[in-house]
């Protein structure tokens, strides 16, 4: 079971609330998924290019930093893939074997904390976002990492 926080700003006052809800062990990625994967899943189901992918699966953005709809700009394959939809993401996932988390998984992984941050307290220390700076050259994302230091309190693995 995990006690999830849920933030709600009604009127001038934010409220913080807790709802628990029952969530079964599952399995997340460790990394997030990048340019180089998900162009692999792109030229396997060819259906997903850009120029292909169904319009009302994708939107006016999908893929759109991409040179071509199967060619990655230089330098950024090791990126995080961005600008994907919610049903290519999807795809991508039963592609690779697995599903997309449900809302419930996703926060529990992604913050099962009581601190602000799942590493503690503040920012100090070694980099532990994946955020985009001067270095990303026109990325939205710093590319993903070697191994991990450190995870959340429920165990899952993070920067």
């Amino acid at each position: 079971m995990a006690a999830l926080a849920v933030f709600a700003l009604r009127g001038r006052e934010p409220r913080i609330s807790f709802e628990r809800v029952w969530i079964d062990r599952f399995w997340i990625a460790r990394y997030e998924v990048s340019n180089r994967e998900f162009l692999r899943f792109v030229e396997e189901n060819p259906q997903w290019r850009r120029d292909r992918a169904p319009k009302e699966l994708r939107d006016e953005d999908y893929l759109v930093h991409w040179l071509s709809p199967d060619r990655v700009p230089p330098g950024l394959a090791d990126h995080p893939v961005t600008r994907v939809s919610w049903f290519a993401a999807r795809a991508f996932c039963e592609w690779a074997g697995g599903e997309l988390p449900t809302v419930e998984e996703w926060k529990t992984a992604a913050h099962a904390s009581a601190s602000v941050y799942p590493w503690g307290p503040d920012l100090s220390g070694p980099a532990r976002l994946n955020y985009c700076d001067v270095a990303c050259r026109g990325s939205t994302a710093a590319p993903i990492p070697e191994p991990p230091s450190g995870m959340t309190a429920s165990r899952a693995r993070r920067r």
